[in-house]
């Protein structure tokens, strides 16, 4: 058991750094921790891919499927590790430590709604909850914006990790369903980038059922995409 559990259980409150777990009030992290986010420099406004000129190459070539992307941090080090936190061990304290630092650009649009990406309902059941939408519920409540449901996963799909890019489009291809009119602009809450493939469907169904504008928003890129 991690001692900042031994702490939070003992004192009912949490008041350390979740990365360092040295004596932090805020039980966010610390100032030291902070520098060593990495974050993505020059990003291209599509697709996230650092050191681009606005818009990279590869987007200028073939555009994605989404009209706006926002992609924070680099997925390694410590951004890596608390995401690792977060996602497998709900370490919810690592979850919102990074949230707090997270500043995702969501686009141009007046009044987009949130959606999480979705997760199979076994899955989440026998997880026990959604990353995305833990923090799509955060950015909801952080901007007032509307959270908005109606996008589901129908194909129990197997884990993405390890998959090329070609693998992960076709595994995704018709996972998704929408039980609702979609809104005009959305956008699509995640905690890892990898190649795009699951932002790339979602938009697919929410564009061919009225959406103008999906915007897709994540705390971390990994180098796949």
């Amino acid at each position: 058991m991690k001692f900042s559990t031994v702490v939070t259980q003992l004192t009912g409150a949490l008041f350390l750094c979740p990365a360092c777990e040295q004596s932090e009030p805020s039980g966010l992290l610390c100032t030291t921790c902070i520098t060593y986010l990495s974050e993505i420099v020059s990003p291209c406004r599509n697709c996230g891919r650092p050191e681009s000129a606005d818009v990279c190459g590869q987007c200028l070539q073939k555009p994605p499927k989404w009209d706006h992307a926002s992609l924070q941090w680099h997925f390694n080090g410590l951004v890596r590790h608390l995401i690792h936190q977060f996602k497998y061990h709900h370490d919810m304290a690592a979850g919102n430590a990074l949230f707090r630092q997270w500043q995702p650009d969501i686009g141009d649009q007046a009044h987009p709604s949130i959606i999480a990406v979705p997760m199979h309902h076994k899955k989440e059941a026998k997880k026990g909850f959604n990353q995305a939408m833990v923090l799509a519920k955060k950015l909801s409540d952080q901007r007032g914006l509307p959270l908005w449901r109606g996008v589901r996963r129908i194909a129990k799909t197997p884990a993405l990790e390890g998959l090329t890019k070609k693998e992960r489009q076709t595994v995704l291809k018709n996972a998704f369903d929408l039980n609702d009119k979609p809104p005009q602009a959305v956008v699509i809450v995640d905690d890892v980038f990898t190649s795009g493939a699951t932002a790339a469907e979602l938009a697919r169904i929410l564009k061919a059922n009225g959406t103008q504008f999906v915007a897709v928003c994540a705390l971390a890129r990994t180098p796949l995409a």
